[in-house]
């Protein structure tokens, strides 16, 4: 899902130069919402149904599919969704253009109850949403974490962790791309990064690149705005979770997803909307996708292996040019 926003307000005179980054949306803006799926109708019904209307403006866009590589397939989602939020900026006003991001949501996204009033919070936070956008970064609206010792680590020390009480930076650890905002920087950089990494390497390795070129990413984690349904297959990475086991019952799965809340810091299930596994997310060629999927990911670490020296180089290169980029720009 793509979010790009314009103000329908007037606003002060910013510099539109090409190294000035973007002020972030003000809280009356609402955001155009555009969400990327395999299954644009189905989406449509979910935007309109649950996405919050006073924060954001709906629509469904179609997303690419892969048939022998989700990754890559959510690689190439993701590009187009921050291409059309480039180009939505670009077509805006001179002034407007200062005020827009861009962000990307996954087709099953999961809206916390309170959404609104989480916004306003967010939305206020120096830290978290201003500084953050203003430099260049990057918001997660949720993020997974699967090393449960590092919570232990901000439980420790949560002033050295938590900023504003709301967000932490992101870590090694950090994973998830299902709810993200860009500064016009970010997505810029996003689109270079995945022109210059392979194409089986997940998008959100893209958090600590970018974070080690000097940027900011921030993860919105006391409260999550917005959670994954884990209560299904996942299409990138069908082995993710336990709803691809013969004869799994729709209980154990939500048990799975209880521990899933439970493990990324989530909250409760059912403090989210719409209620989890409600809708199918794809046409019946899903099911021959899901199986080149698995074919692909039994093979992944042979393929890992083999692409490791070009994995290593194609960062080196990036991080190479963006570093250069940076120093001439920042």
């Amino acid at each position: 899902m793509i979010l790009s926003s314009s103000s329908s307000s007037s606003s002060s005179s910013t510099s539109s130069s090409a190294t000035s980054f973007l002020v972030p949306v003000a809280q009356t803006t609402r955001i155009q919402a555009y969400s990327i799926s395999l299954n644009p109708e189905s989406t449509q019904q979910r935007v309109d149904m649950y996405l919050p209307k006073a924060v954001f403006v709906g629509h469904a866009l179609e997303g690419v599919r892969v048939a022998d590589n989700g990754v890559d397939g959510y690689r190439q989602s993701m590009a187009k969704a921050l291409r059309l939020g480039l180009e939505s900026m670009n077509n805006g006003q001179s002034q407007q253009q200062q005020q827009q991001v861009i962000a990307v949501l996954d087709d099953d996204f999961r809206v916390t109850k309170d959404f609104e009033t989480q916004w306003r919070r967010l939305s206020k936070s120096t830290q978290c949403y201003h500084n953050t956008l203003l430099t260049g970064g990057v918001v997660l609206l949720g993020v997974t974490v699967w090393d449960s010792g590092f919570w232990n680590k901000v439980d420790s020390r949560p002033q050295q962790h938590i900023h504003d009480g709301l967000c932490m930076d992101a870590h090694q650890f950090v994973r998830g791309s299902f709810a993200s905002l860009f500064s016009r920087k970010a997505a810029e950089m996003a689109l270079e990064w995945m022109a210059h990494t392979p194409s089986d390497r997940p998008f959100d390795w893209f958090w600590m690149d970018y974070v080690d070129l000097g940027y900011p990413v921030r993860g919105v984690v006391q409260p999550p705005l917005m959670v994954a349904d884990v209560e299904h297959q996942s299409l990138v990475d069908p082995n993710r979770t336990p709803s691809n086991k013969k004869g799994i019952t729709a209980n154990e799965q939500r048990v799975d997803a209880a521990y899933r809340h439970k493990l990324h810091r989530w909250g409760d299930v059912d403090n989210y909307v719409p209620p989890s596994g409600i809708e199918k997310r794809t046409n019946n060629n899903s099911n021959n996708n899901n199986n080149s999927n698995n074919n692909n990911n039994s093979n992944s670490n042979n393929n890992n292996n083999n692409n490791n020296n070009s994995n290593n180089n194609s960062i080196i290169l990036f991080l190479d040019k963006m570093t250069e980029h940076t120093h001439k720009h920042r």
